[in-house]
């Protein structure tokens, strides 16, 4: 039993070694972590709401797009490490919901917002629109095309909030963090309730590639992954 003990242990760290260096380098690692993979949703849990609007731009100037990197018309892109959040919406029993609206906002990478509210001294970046939304295709899937948001202070994680909106369920309002990032275990929040850490983290998925894995990347960009699940069921879909 102690050996067996020992041995999970083991894994367990190298697991997480394995995902902390891949993270910051690409390097190929030797084995893929099956738990960052959630193409199989067998425990549809509602997801956590945080309702924090402080910075919500509101329905109707909201960013028209799911491209938060650049302005429409407009080459130019904002500064920063552009990744891509893909998710999807399902309900309690693990169905998608299609034709959700699905909104986004997030700081740009100097931690500030595109928000009259944000009176910090962090940098602004014109060309970052700071918020966008788009709707779910039939198998709820949503992308945005995005940079890795800036903390507002260094006592924040990095994040991205959402509001996800559909006539048969009532609305959510939550946030997505990232991880492995010093920053989410100084933020006050979170170290009050370490549950909403792992609840709210995005996973990072592993591509094999000539019998070696690889982080998941589009176009050479970071995806991050996260399930939003609507209280309720959908009453037109069942499985």
């Amino acid at each position: 039993m102690r050996l067996f003990s020992l041995r999970v242990l083991v894994t367990s760290l190298a697991l997480s070694l394995v995902l902390s260096l891949t993270l910051k380098s690409g390097a190929v690692s030797a084995a893929a972590p099956d738990m960052y993979d959630d193409d199989v949703l067998v425990d549809c849990k509602p997801t956590l709401e945080v309702k924090d609007i402080t910075y919500y731009p509101g329905p109707d100037d909201i960013g028209r797009t799911n491209n938060l990197r650049r302005k429409t018309g407009i080459a130019v892109v904002a500064k920063g490490e552009p990744i891509y959040v893909v998710g999807r919406v399902v309900d309690k029993d693990c169905v998608p919901i299609s034709d959700a609206r699905v909104e986004m906002w997030q700081a740009n990478t100097f931690g500030k917002y595109s928000h009259p509210a944000d009176k910090s001294d962090n940098l602004k970046d014109d060309n970052f629109i700071g918020s966008g939304f788009t709707k779910t295709d039939n198998l709820g899937q949503f992308t945005f095309l995005t940079i890795f948001p800036g903390s507002k202070d260094d006592k924040s994680a990095p994040r991205v909030h959402f509001r996800v909106q559909h006539p048969e369920f009532k609305e959510v309002y939550t946030e997505m963090y990232f991880p492995e990032q010093e920053k989410n275990y100084k933020d006050e929040a979170l170290s009050k309730d370490k549950s909403r850490l792992d609840a709210l983290s995005a996973k990072v998925k592993f591509e094999s590639r000539e019998g070696q894995y690889r982080v998941e990347r589009i176009d050479g960009d970071m995806v991050y992954h996260f399930v939003i699940t609507m209280d309720g069921k959908n009453r037109f879909r069942r499985y």
